[in-house]
C-alpha cells in the first residue's frame, strides 16, 4: 500500500468518527429513549480500529522523518485524553447537563488533535494565534 492512499483512509475514517461522535451527542441530547441498533453501536469500533490501524502503519512511515516526533507526541497523548473523556462522558457521567459539556470538550481535543495533525505543531489551535498577530 502506498502513503497517500492510507492517509485517505486515515482522513476518511477521522471525519466519520467525527460525524458519528456529533450524532450521538445529538442522539444523547435529544433523550433518544431508543437505544441504537446493535449494528449502530458496532460502527464506532471498526472505524475506531481502522482509524488506529492506519495512524500506526503512516507512524512508521515517516517516524523517520525529522520533527514527527514531537507533533506526533502531542497527538498521541490527545488521542489517549480524547479515548478517556469518551468512556467517561458514555459509561460513568449520568448528569445530561455534565455529559454535554465533557462531550463538547472531547469534540474540542478532536479538533485540536486535527489542527495538529495538519499544521504538524504540537501546540495545534495555539500555534494559529502566531499567524493571526
Amino acid at each position: 500500500m502506498n502513503y497517500p492512499f492510507v492517509k485517505f483512509i486515515h482522513v476518511f475514517f477521522a471525519a466519520a468518527i467525527f460525524a458519528g461522535y456529533v450524532l450521538r451527542l445529538v442522539w444523547m441530547i435529544s433523550d433518544n429513549p431508543r437505544p441504537p441498533q446493535g449494528w449502530i453501536r458496532a460502527i464506532p469500533w471498526v472505524a475506531d480500529s481502522i482509524l488506529l490501524a492506519t495512524g500506526i502503519w503512516m507512524l512508521f512511515k515517516i517516524a523517520h522523518l525529522p520533527g514527527v516526533e514531537v507533533w506526533m507526541i502531542g497527538k498521541i497523548l490527545l488521542v489517549i485524553v480524547f479515548g478517556c473523556l469518551t468512556v467517561v462522558t458514555l459509561y460513568f457521567i449520568k448528569s445530561q447537563p455534565l455529559r454535554v459539556l465533557t462531550w463538547i470538550g472531547a469534540l474540542v481535543i478532536y479538533l485540536q488533535m486535527v489542527v495538529i495533525s495538519i499544521i504538524k505543531d504540537p501546540t495545534g489551535i495555539f500555534a494559529l494565534t502566531r499567524w493571526i498577530w
